[in-house]
């Protein structure tokens, strides 16, 4: 019998965002919900890589 697995991956919708006004440290493009309840910085390359390598379980 076959089982039918599920996506690890998920959607999301995000509610609308804005600039974060008060950019420090050089990170650019660093956005915040209206409500500023979520903050979204842009992943950096070395960054993704990182997360990627320990999402399978190699650290």
């Amino acid at each position: 019998m076959s089982t039918t697995r599920s996506s690890p991956h998920r959607s999301y919708t995000l509610p609308p965002t804005v600039l974060l006004s008060s950019q420090v440290g050089r990170h650019a493009g660093v956005q915040t919900t209206e409500d500023g309840s979520l903050l979204l910085k842009p992943g950096l390359p070395r960054e993704l890589a990182f997360y990627q390598f320990i999402r399978h379980g190699f650290l």
